[in-house]
């Protein structure tokens, strides 16, 4: 096995290759055991070889993962945002680099400060080195990843494990420790082929115990039901987005909302997707509020995505509201760089000449939502991707008892996207234990419960409507009540012990002479 090191060429194309395979564990595909097996490559690929192949290595995985898992990006520039094909590629090339990027230098810290035995795999420092810092690096740039420049968590390791043991780690350490017991698992499973006798063992107890305590968690039930059932009509009108701005075409949209709306049963909420209303509201006000009056005489409110224009500083907002009340409402604050708003301005701000997105110089709300509740009950809303940042949607617990997600996944067409974005927001139901209404404009719409498995669906590219009875829950899962700040610390005093232990600290080159000399001796 080690004879690769000897054919680097070989080598990077298996990283690249392995890069690529990984999202297929993701939704669509959900091929759950590349995440293990993945990762576990490029590990046993950055066990040998210089600090160029070893970042090499991580910088061609990151290509491939990247690459194959995001690379509908182009979709939204070329197809939905106008962009030339050669100023689409070059950006979306960019953009999968960057990223790319971080496995790079993740690889190159590991060369630099973690230095491990070399040619001896049953040596204890191989197996800590294997089962200990690359998990905690590769979490810890999972967390770097979803936090630096606003982030960007997509493709985080512990998506793909949602429907696995694993998944029972989510309500205690969110997503980024899920993904902290695949990475283990990864080293776990090299430690297993490579080492011997007592490494072997330590390997396949450690491999046990990480499986077997998110089977132990899996059967905790972390909230329990607050209040009567609420039920919900999810309606998804499949705009498609060429059409969605038209000028001509925004009666017709909303008249298509409007029918998908009406039930043969009573409803407490009506849910329409993030901006079904293309325009400011005070727009189209006078023409919905009919509409709303008739829901409301049925003990029904609408709550739609749309634009609001605030005159007293000049801005506008991505939000949600009440038809029946100005006053509930809910400013998106996580906003999606280039998308809807130009960072960089003063550096990159000529590319907004060759991209065309509507509504692109958005404001970011203020933080918490106003009077958005049903029944009594609050609200936890989210506008498009801003679920996938749980660390902020945590601002509106323990009080709210349900979450809400809306959005507008056309941008990216039928690829694996907004299969990707339902499997983030089946997440965050299972790291807060509450149940969500996800309605996106066309697809995939779902109704999530509070242990992330889906219960009802509108599939993708589908103009229709579903009821759903949902239970409001109270109560604080470990996640909600530490967030990222637990896992954090736990991967910082993990790195901390294993740089004493394999690493390049003076106290342990100090030992290891002490050692070496009395063995000497």
């Amino acid at each position: 096995m080690n004879s690769l090191a000897d054919k680097p060429i070989v080598a990077r194309l298996i990283a690249l290759m392995s890069g690529v395979a990984l999202p297929f564990a993701y939704a669509p595909y959900e091929v759950r055991v590349l995440a293990v097996l993945c990762p576990a490559v490029l590990f046993w690929l950055w066990r040998h070889g210089n600090t160029r192949h070893v970042v090499l290595c991580g910088l061609l995985f990151g290509v491939g993962m990247f690459g194959a898992g995001t690379h509908w990006i182009y979709y939204s520039l070329k197809l939905f945002g106008d962009a030339i094909a050669p100023l689409a590629t070059v950006i979306t090339g960019g953009f999968i680099l960057w990223f790319a990027a971080y496995l790079a230098v993740l690889a190159w810290i590991l060369c630099r400060f973690f230095r491990r035995e070399k040619n001896n795999d049953n040596n204890d420092n191989n197996v800590f080195w294997l089962i200990g810092v690359l998990p905690a690096m590769w979490s810890l740039g999972e967390l770097f990843r979803g936090w630096f420049l606003t982030g960007f968590p997509w493709l985080s390791l512990g998506y793909s494990q949602i429907d696995t043991w694993l998944g029972g780690y989510a309500p205690v350490l969110g997503v980024y420790g899920v993904g902290w017991m695949v990475a283990m698992s990864s080293g776990a499973l090299i430690a297993l082929v490579v080492s011997q006798n007592r490494n072997r063992c330590i390997a396949a107890v450690w491999l046990l115990a990480i499986w077997g305590g998110g089977f132990a968690l899996k059967g905790i039930e972390w909230s329990e039901p607050a209040g009567e059932p609420i039920t919900v009509r999810m309606v998804q009108g499949n705009i498609e987005q060429h059409h969605k701005f038209m000028a001509e075409l925004l009666e017709p949209s909303i008249e298509r909302y409007k029918e998908l709306s009406h039930s043969d049963e009573p409803v407490d909420l009506i849910v329409w997707p993030e901006s079904a209303i293309p325009t400011f509201f005070y727009k189209i006000d006078q023409e919905l509020a009919d509409f709303s009056e008739s829901m409301l005489e049925q003990g029904t409110r609408v709550l739609t995505g749309g634009f609001i224009y605030d005159r007293s500083n000049d801005r506008y907002y991505n939000s949600l509201r009440m038809l029946d009340d100005p006053d509930a409402y809910y400013h998106k604050k996580h906003l999606v760089p280039f998308g809807e708003y130009m960072p960089f301005r003063p550096l990159i701000g000529f590319l907004q000449e060759f991209i065309t997105i509507p509504m692109s110089d958005l404001s970011s709300g203020e933080v918490g939502a106003k009077g958005l509740t049903i029944n009594g009950h609050l609200i936890a809303p989210s506008i498009c991707y801003e679920d996938a940042f749980g660390e902020e949607m945590i601002r509106h617990f323990p009080e709210a008892a349900l979450l809400l997600n809306v959005s507008n996944d056309s941008w990216f067409g039928d690829s694996a996207a907004p299969y990707q974005h339902l499997e983030i927001a089946r997440m965050r139901s299972l790291e807060f234990s509450r149940s969500m209404v996800r309605v996106t404009n066309t697809g995939v719409s779902a109704f999530i419960d509070s242990r992330g498995k889906i219960r009802a669906e509108i599939e993708l590219g589908e103009a229709n409507a579903a009821n759903v009875r949902l239970q409001p829950r109270g109560g604080q899962t470990p996640y909600l009540l530490f967030a990222n700040k637990m896992i954090l610390l736990i991967l910082i005093i993990c790195l901390f012990v294993l740089w004493f232990m394999v690493g390049h600290s003076p106290i342990h080159q100090k030992c290891e002479s002490s050692r070496v000399k009395r063995e000497s001796v």
